[in-house]
């Protein structure tokens, strides 16, 4: 799931049956421990907790390890995000022109702008607004190091072979392709890096085109999502549909914009 900095989102998995007494533990992303064993709230079959707003301080990948009273455990993965590309307020505005954007309940809006913005950063492999991840990239004893992300931000950590901690505050990015330099150098050998990347803010038409995506999912269109093509008195008539000719989505307009900011794979 996607949560942004500041939120404090409730994570939640499903059990194959009641878990009884369930306790959760939180770790960040180079595995220092947030939550350890604190209980989690059971409905039936589903475990759930919300995050503390300490967990969602800085761009982040989260693990929540859900333990059943019988050993059993699951593990929900948290994406802290730096932004959303769109405002919730915006998809009310797409929903408004087909009716009443209040009938739709609020969680429903917050997982479908999740999906829609990470369909289009996928699918134009370019992260809109920060994220974090953690690689490894190898060092020569030189000041650049070619990490392989794409639009570097901040580097929030690294370590050495050994697992000692380098001194990064002077570290900086190098252009938009992944390398960056640190005038104290890097050691030779594998570095383990935690990085800040993406960009600032989404461009104005990729929000607009996630307001539209998110909104298309909520609300039923005038045509079967399976359909590749309708006829009428007037003839027949090809519809853009997803997962054809190349196209990610069915929507002519999000699919332009994909289009127009598609670059490589990210991770």
């Amino acid at each position: 799931m996607l949560a942004a900095v500041g939120e404090a989102p409730t994570v939640a998995t499903e059990f194959d049956s009641p878990p009884g007494t369930t306790t959760v533990t939180v770790t960040r992303g180079d595995g220092t421990a947030l939550v350890t064993n604190q209980p989690a709230a059971v409905s039936g079959t589903v475990a759930s907790y919300q995050l503390p707003p300490a967990a969602t301080s800085r761009v982040d990948q989260l693990a929540a390890v859900f333990t059943a009273q019988d050993g059993r455990t699951r593990t929900e993965l948290v994406d802290i995000v730096g932004g959303w590309v769109c405002r919730i307020a915006d998809i009310d505005g797409m929903l408004a022109r087909g009716g009443n954007a209040g009938s739709y309940p609020p969680d429903a809006k917050r997982a479908a702008r999740a999906a829609a913005q990470e369909l289009l950063e996928q699918a134009c492999g370019v992260r809109f607004t920060p994220r974090y991840t953690r690689v490894v990239a190898t060092g020569d004893g030189g000041t650049l190091l070619d990490t392989r992300v794409l639009l570097v931000r901040r580097v929030i950590s690294a370590k050495d072979a050994a697992g000692s901690a380098l001194d990064v505050a002077q570290a900086t990015a190098i252009g938009e392709g992944g390398v960056v330099t640190n005038p104290l150098g890097w050691p030779v050998g594998p570095v383990t890096l935690e990085l800040e990347y993406g960009l600032g803010a989404a461009p104005m038409d990729v929000a607009r085109a996630c307001a539209v995506l998110a909104s298309s999912w909520l609300a039923d269109g005038p045509w079967d999502d399976r359909g590749w093509a309708v006829s009428d008195e007037l003839g027949a008539m090809r519809l853009l549909t997803a997962g054809i000719g190349g196209a990610a989505t069915s929507i002519p307009e999000v699919e332009s914009v994909i289009r127009r900011y598609r670059h490589v794979t990210v991770p």
